[in-house]
């Protein structure tokens, strides 16, 4: 079976693009992330790929908020743990995915891990998903939930949210310009608006899913409104973000 690795940016429709895939048939792991309040509905995401996703960025001083680029050293360890989970999954014999906002930055230890692995991209204007990033994060610490020094980087580095936005898309860019065919990139606007993308997976992959629409699961509750400006303090920064939301545009399927 054809793993999908879906990758998005965090707040910009990886929970959306990963539940109507379920609905559709396809699997996402037996331990998944459960609800919470900015995600009401699920992230859909696999616990021990996050897992293993974290251990990365600790093992290289990070933590999932990455805002500059960075070459991971990936312990052995962890790569057969990934290995070891691509195994189970193909002897269970079901159409499956992996969906974690963090495969962004690892989707070349996938690839050569799984190279049949096809990659759904999905990315959301820089100013919704830096606002949904904040309003989490301020819901966060209002709250007392998570960890109160990574919430307030948003507010004490200057253009955080951006530069976050920066590396994880210029990531998918770099993805989506190396595997072609492998790649199929649409928008947090065309999963809104309903477009019928299980329809564009058939025609390019054939994975043998059921026909589901967006409007199935898509919940416009757990959307806020955001500018369609992102207000970033470095105009270099600026200019980037520009160059890599045109570049994304440009693949969208």
């Amino acid at each position: 079976m054809t793993p999908v690795l879906v990758a998005g940016h965090h707040r910009s429709g990886t929970s959306l693009l990963a539940q109507l895939l379920v609905e559709a048939g396809l699997f996402m792991g037996d331990r998944l992330m459960g609800a919470t309040e900015a995600n009401p509905h699920g992230h859909v995401e696999d616990l021990d790929v996050v897992e293993i996703h974290n251990q990365i960025l600790a093992d290289n001083g990070l933590t999932w908020q990455v805002d500059e680029e960075f070459i991971p050293v990936v312990n052995p360890d962890l790569e057969e743990r990934i290995r070891a989970l691509v195994e189970l999954r193909r002897k269970q014999g079901r159409a499956w995915g992996v969906k974690d906002p963090r495969i962004c930055l690892f989707l070349p230890l996938w690839k050569h891990i799984v190279p049949n692995a096809r990659i759904l991209i999905t990315f959301r204007s820089p100013a919704a998903s830096v606002d949904s990033m904040e309003r989490r994060a301020a819901r966060d610490l209002l709250e007392r939930r998570g960890d109160p020094e990574q919430n307030w980087r948003f507010w004490t580095e200057p253009d955080h949210g951006a530069r976050l936005w920066l590396v994880h898309n210029r990531a998918l860019v770099r993805a989506a310009r190396a595997y072609g065919d492998d790649v199929l990139v649409v928008d947090f606007d065309q999963l809104a608006d309903d477009a019928d993308v299980i329809a564009k997976l058939d025609k390019h992959w054939d994975l043998g899913l059921d026909h589901v629409r967006p409007a199935e699961v898509f919940d416009n509750s757990a959307v806020t409104a955001a500018s369609r400006v992102l207000q970033v303090g470095d105009d270099g920064l600026a200019r980037e973000i520009e160059d890599v939301w045109a570049e994304l545009v440009e693949l969208r399927s």
